[in-house]
């Protein structure tokens, strides 16, 4: 079975992933693999360099730099997306693979899981929500996170009702890390059974 976790900036997808990996649960991040793919996949960064030149550093993609470029020209994002969604796809689907023979679920854990299609990939959908400004409380204390960049990311992502719509399980983040996680973990457990 693939759980998908969804929710937009600063939901607390990461908090809650790495709760599950703890507990046992493998994990695929759509933003870790984009982290690694930024610094191993010689054909992205070529393909990055040559559309953002001033972003690879020492063969790789400087990820800040090229935030700050985004953030500034949020027009060009359309054109990275078109180079890194098909790659990230195309590695999410291998891990997937790899791991179909899990006796527990697979954790897919995307902010864009819907945006970008990889909901298809998954048996059930767990979407995380808060309020637009207790994203922002808690996104404002990211290294290199301003307010243009979190409305720009905020524009580019399903709101939270549209998430919630296309979603089996709706967890506020609101309460304690603790109440979010245990909310999660007894849907998976439900799942499970």
């Amino acid at each position: 079975m693939i759980v998908g976790l969804t929710g937009g900036i600063a939901t607390g997808k990461s908090t809650i992933t790495h709760r599950l990996k703890q507990d046992g649960y493998t994990i695929i991040d759509a933003d870790e693999i984009t982290a690694l793919l930024y610094q191993t996949n010689t054909a992205i960064i070529q393909t990055i360099g040559q559309i953002f030149p001033e972003t690879v550093i020492e063969n790789k993609i400087n990820r800040q730099l090229l935030a700050q470029i985004i953030t500034d020209a949020p027009h060009l994002l359309t054109d990275l997306e078109a180079v890194i969604h098909p790659v990230i796809q195309q590695e999410i689907k291998k891990q997937l693979d790899i791991h179909h023979h899990e006796t527990k679920p697979v954790i897919l854990s995307a902010p864009v899981l819907f945006e970008t299609g990889l909901n298809h990939f998954c048996d059930k959908v767990i979407c995380l929500y808060t309020s637009v400004r207790h994203q922002w409380l808690r996104a404002q204390n990211r290294p290199g996170m301003t307010r243009t960049k979190f409305d720009m990311l905020i524009k580019r992502q399903w709101c939270n009702r549209q998430r919630m719509r296309q979603s089996d399980i709706n967890i506020s983040t609101f309460s304690s890390i603790q109440k979010t996680y245990t909310k999660v973990l007894k849907s998976i457990q439900k799942w499970e059974e």
